[in-house]
């Protein structure tokens, strides 16, 4: 591919050949990434009729009875034999009194275990009722993704919070070069939060992913969850893929306007000092 000069190229002339070159050279790939940004955009799931729809709501409400009453106490005792064996025990020694403390602990998480199974079977049931490709089955593998995409941008921003200061912190202290503009201080910063983001949140699209093929398995689907999982998959990636463009995009619009705005200001100087010579010379 033949290099592109940006100072003489509009930016979106550059996004188009780039464009076209990668949909000639990889079209299996950019079908599924239009394939994937499409469910993400417009796929809702299947109407669930009114039998079917009220036997489901019937099932969950069963879940939330057993979340709110005897999960939720199971989960209050097993934490609480928790804390009292965390305290009994030394730091490195744990006596006859630590040891009870210690085994009560497992059989308060043993019961709580045993409701939490019984409840993903309540769970399951109902998800099979409606079907993976209802309109049910598709908010929750929305909700699981968006959840998984948040955490990914907070753990990003946090990261990049911890780097805007070690950067600030050397700049104040000297530790920034001396050949190092401020400008090449903000592009340094720029391109580690850009990293951030792609890392965070590429390991959360596939941590979702990995999570989706247990959330496809409790439907019992067959076929129609590995299609479902595929079609996840692809909008997973594609959402991923359209932010690093996105960021990219705005990345881009930047350098060619530091670049044409640093071009201008050398014609300038380069017509004023000859300016001055032609007074000079006069």
């Amino acid at each position: 591919m033949a290099e592109i000069d940006i100072r003489n190229q509009d930016f979106g002339t550059i996004v188009l050949r780039t464009t076209t070159s990668v949909v000639k050279k990889y079209p299996k790939t950019t079908a599924a990434y239009v394939i994937g940004l499409s469910v993400l955009l417009f796929a809702t799931g299947f109407a669930v009729d009114a039998t079917r729809q009220r036997l489901y709501q019937e099932q969950m409400f069963d879940v939330e009875k057993l979340e709110m009453g005897q999960l939720e106490e199971a989960r209050i005792n097993r934490e609480r034999a928790y804390q009292h064996y965390y305290h009994s025990k030394g730091w490195f020694s744990c006596d006859f009194r630590c040891t009870e403390n210690y085994q009560r602990y497992l059989t308060e998480a043993e019961k709580c275990q045993v409701i939490e199974d019984e409840r993903n079977k309540l769970m399951n049931k109902a998800r099979q009722t409606v079907g993976i490709f209802s309109e049910y089955g598709v908010t929750d593998a929305r909700r699981m993704f968006w959840n998984a995409w948040e955490r990914g941008k907070n753990t990003a921003k946090n990261m990049s919070w911890w780097d805007a200061l070690f950067m600030g912190t050397g700049a104040m202290m000297g530790g920034r070069r001396r050949d190092e503009d401020g400008l090449g201080v903000i592009l340094r910063l720029v391109g580690r939060v850009i990293m951030n983001f792609v890392i965070s949140l590429f390991f959360s699209t596939v941590g979702f992913i990995w999570n989706l093929i247990w959330f496809v398995r409790n439907f019992e689907a067959g076929i129609g969850g590995v299609i479902f999982w595929i079609l996840g998959s692809c909008a997973a990636f594609s959402m991923l893929a359209s932010f690093i463009l996105g960021m990219v995009a705005v990345v881009g619009v930047g350098a060619v306007a530091v670049v044409k705005l640093g071009d201008e200001q050398r014609r300038r100087g380069v017509g004023n000092r000859q300016q001055r010579r032609r007074v000079h010379y006069d």
